[in-house]
């Protein structure tokens, strides 16, 4: 009997052994949040709660969806011919640079210098500290964004249309990061976006007709382009194995080195208002919205039900997701919140009303939670943890 009860607790101990060994191992192969680039999450500890404003700033023209942080500066360009450097954690400027034209799309930061382009095709190199423009240079095909930079060069995405509005001719020049002039041209069949994302020397960017492109800006070739079953509407997030992005009506999971499409979920984005919905990947998990999908095969494995409230956007900090909407449904108002919801219990542990409706670029910075409103106002809120 004594042996018996012996062996039996030793069976018991390796099972419990066994048990936890695979636990950790799975533990080990979830990424990181740092595995992932272009990932909008912090490891922020505790929840922000008991929120109150602490600043609000208008701008002159209504600011872009695609505002870039980059520490405490926040770069915000309008549909007029402004840039602005706003310092998040008091509201105030640090610069502002008045351009030729209005900016054509979001602005890139390498190192200490701004990159971006406006609509009569010129691009700039600016000052991160003082705004002081250090060159611009005119191209002559239609200019949209600049990619990333390699080895001293910005590469920036060119095309031509015919008279009906059709692309007919695509290059990608490689710009040189000193002087601004073109050191070299690469023909490029594709159309592709300004909202590239580069690791290494691999830029990954959404194009026309549903594409998603690997460009190799080391060897100036195409990697990979893969077609998707609708357009592409997010700029990526890149993982360890695989590259993430929307489209209009689905979730793709990408091969990052063979272009394969591992996995592919519906979405239903009718949720969404007034903004564009950003991949986020946090513990396993690749969120969009209130739902999450396995990292590794998409498999739906998280939701919160928001009680019919419309969200306009979700920022992911610590173990805890924000999200911010319209509760013009159930409640027919006009009004706004802000809700703070555990990730692991699912249980909403915040939720305040406001007397507007935020719009889009939720983001958690320190104690500060800061986002547009409809009319392009800039809110900052502050709260305790």
């Amino acid at each position: 009997m004594k042996f018996s009860k012996v062996f039996s607790l030793i069976l018991l101990a390796l099972l419990v052994l066994t048990f936890n060994i695979k636990f950790s191992a799975g533990q080990k192969n979830i990424p990181s949040v740092t595995d992932f680039k272009g990932n909008k999450v912090q490891n922020n500890p505790g929840p922000l709660r008991n929120f109150r404003i602490l600043y609000t700033r208008r701008f002159r023209g209504m600011p872009s969806q695609f505002s870039k942080r980059y520490g405490n500066k926040l770069f915000v360009h309008t549909s007029k011919t402004y840039l602005y450097c706003v310092n998040i954690i008091s509201g105030g400027f640090f610069w502002i640079v008045k351009t030729d034209a209005p900016l054509s799309s979001a602005v890139s930061v390498f190192g200490n210098y701004v990159y971006a382009t406006d609509t009569k095709d010129q691009i700039y190199k600016i000052s991160i500290f003082s705004g002081r423009i250090i060159w611009k240079t005119k191209m002559k095909l239609k200019l949209y964004g600049c990619w990333g930079t390699y080895n001293d060069h910005v590469f920036c995405p060119v095309y031509s249309l015919n008279a009906d509005g059709i692309f007919t001719k695509g290059k990608i020049l490689r710009i040189n990061v000193f002087d601004g002039k073109v050191s070299s041209e690469h023909n490029n069949v594709f159309k592709p976006s300004a909202y590239g994302l580069s690791e290494g020397n691999i830029m990954y960017v959404p194009g026309e007709n549903n594409l998603i492109i690997a460009y190799d800006m080391k060897d100036l070739r195409t990697r990979f382009s893969v077609e998707t079953e609708a357009g592409l509407i997010s700029p990526p997030i890149i993982g360890k194995k695989r590259i993430f992005v929307v489209g209009s009506r689905k979730l793709y999971a990408i091969n990052k080195i063979t272009g394969k499409i591992e996995w592919i979920r519906r979405l239903n984005l009718r949720l969404f208002r007034d903004t564009v919905p950003f991949p986020r990947y946090y513990n396993g998990r690749i969120f969009l919205g209130l739902r999450g999908f396995n990292v590794n095969t998409g498999q739906g494995s998280f939701v919160i039900f928001g009680k019919g409230r419309k969200e306009t956007d979700i920022y992911i900090a610590g173990n805890y997701l924000y999200y911010a909407g319209s509760l013009f449904y159930p409640d027919k108002n006009h009004k706004g919140f802000i809700s703070v919801f555990d990730i692991n219990s699912r249980t909403e542990i915040s939720f305040k009303k406001i007397n507007h409706i935020p719009k889009f670029t939720l983001t958690v910075y320190r104690n500060l939670i800061y986002y547009f409103d409809r009319k392009g106002s800039l809110y900052c809120l502050t709260g305790t943890r």
